[in-house]
């Protein structure tokens, strides 16, 4: 097989798979967490980044039984999505067995490189 075939195959089972049906995705249950339990706390800059950048966070919450703290810093910049999207990260936090904390209504929306070139520093406040 050459390359182009390769590609051509995987074309194939890439279009197969958008037809298959989503099924419920149970989570395994959240491990018993002792009261004195460590907190550990994640920040996930963007939607979804608790559930690529978890797998170590993961492991502290079922094999250490520490706690964990998802902190989703912003909810996109999309603002019609972000409710759509604070759903998405609070049904992600709970299948993962995270706690989640979402700093305001919105997050911090103004946390990216744009803003950082068009609020100047003033020693901490705007």
């Amino acid at each position: 097989m050459n390359a182009r075939q390769f590609v051509a195959q995987f074309q194939k089972l890439v279009k197969r798979g958008q037809f298959l049906k989503a099924g419920k995705i149970s989570s395994g249950a959240r491990p018993k967490i002792p009261a004195n339990a460590l907190n550990v706390l994640i920040f996930s800059p963007h939607p979804d980044d608790e559930c690529i950048n978890g797998g170590l966070a993961l492991r502290l919450l079922r094999e250490a039984r520490w706690n964990i703290v998802n902190v989703g810093v912003t909810l996109g910049s999309n603002r019609g999505r972000q409710s759509a999207r604070r759903r998405e990260l609070q049904n992600a936090c709970a299948s993962l067995g995270f706690k989640l904390i979402v700093p305001g209504k919105r997050g911090l929306e103004h946390i990216n490189s744009d803003a950082r070139k068009k609020i100047p520093r003033t020693g901490g406040r705007r």
